[in-house]
Order: structure tokens, then sequence, then C-alpha cells
């Protein structure tokens, strides 16, 4: 019943809103520098710790070069094996001496690959109580043992053997020289002296050495 002037009028004053839209530059302008400020803090700190990681890398590579480097450069075979005798490295001093390529020795069981099948047993009992303890016949003590080439021919070598964790698993590297000139010069040298004391001991005259003091080296 209420006139529609009324009525429009009712409407236009409690009704009827008028909403007026802009743009508020000035927020917009601080999401916006708030948002580079931010990205610019991501992508520097990005930046720093790629080129921190960068370096580390390249450090580390560099020196793993160096001590490859070093470790083929030596006339020694060097070979480090884990726990469970598995061939870790191997040098190319290795394979010189034992006729076995790297890519073919890493991996398999060291004492299956070099040891005279004679003293594997006694290996493997000295293996147990290294994984156990890091410690063996052979670790901390430079020995003479035996050794089998490839093509199975056996020859001595001097052995030097340390030992290491890593990772809480008990690790070694050895060096190891072939000694087979140094025995055979020994040899001949023990026989040389067996000769000459058997040609002193066999003349009919008597025989002895003196040194500058006075005292007797030898007499036959």
């Amino acid at each position: 019943s209420i006139p529609e002037s009324d009525r429009r009028s009712f409407y236009d004053r409690w009704v009827n809103v008028r909403v007026q839209s802009r743009t508020d530059w000035g927020l917009f302008w601080q999401l916006g520098l708030g948002l580079t400020a931010l990205t610019l803090i991501i992508v520097g700190i990005t930046l720093r710790w790629n080129r921190k990681l960068a370096k580390e890398v390249g450090e580390r590579v560099a020196a793993e070069e160096k001590m490859t480097a070093m470790s083929q450069a030596i006339h020694d075979a060097l070979i480090m094996i884990d726990g469970d005798s598995r061939i870790m490295y191997w040098n190319q001093a290795a394979t010189t001496m034992f006729g076995i390529p790297a890519e073919e020795a890493i991996g398999q069981d060291m004492h299956a690959l070099i040891t005279p099948i004679e003293y594997r047993g006694a290996a493997m009992i000295g293996l147990k109580r290294f994984t156990q303890s890091g410690q063996g016949p052979v670790v901390g003590a430079l020995q003479e043992l035996t050794a089998q080439h490839a093509d199975g021919s056996i020859f001595p070598v001097e052995v030097g053997v340390s030992a290491f964790q890593m990772d809480g698993a008990w690790h070694a590297v050895g060096t190891i020289r072939d000694v087979t000139e140094r025995k055979e010069a020994e040899q001949a040298l023990a026989k040389a002296e067996a000769q000459s004391r058997l040609i002193l001991e066999s003349v009919g005259e008597g025989i002895f050495g003196v040194d500058t003091a006075g005292g007797l080296t030898f007499i036959n």
C-alpha cells in the first residue's frame, strides 16, 4: 500500500548501495616490492648455497683426483677391502702385480682372488676377528706372505695393513710389494756365504779375521 514514490525514496535511501571500484596502487606497489625483496632474498640464498656446494664438490673432486693420482703413481699395490673381504679399491700397480684389471677386481673377494688356496682358511679366520674388532694377524704389522697371480703362479710379498671404520663398519687398506727379486738376492747371498764358508773350512791352514780393534771376527 506504500505509494511508488515513497517506496522508491525508501529504497534509494536504505537499500540501494553504490560501489565505486578503484585500484589501490600503493598497496599494489607494497605487495610487489615485498614479493620482489622476498624473491631476491631466496635467489641470493640459493646462489650462495649453490656456490658453497660447488666449491665443496670441486674441493672433494680435486682431493679425490689427487689421491687417485698418488695411488696410481706408487709402485706398490694399494688395495682397500670391507669387512667381508670385498675389494673396494684397486690401483694400477695391483693390476700390474696380479694381472687382474680393476674393473674385474672391484667387488670380488680379495682372498679368493689373490690368496693361495692353502692359506685361505687361516685368512678367513683372521677376517672374522677383523670384522668384529678391527684387529687381525696382519693389521698394523709389516709381514712377508705369499700371493697368487692370475695365472696361478705363487710369489712372495711384503704386506702392510691398516684398519679404519667407515659408516660403523671396519675396512682395511693395505700395500703389497713384490719381494721376489729381494728374496732371490737373499738366497743367492746365503748360498755364496755357505760356499765361501765351506771353502774356508776345507782348507788345511788356519784362517781368521780381525776388526780394526783387534777383535776376532771369523775363525775356521
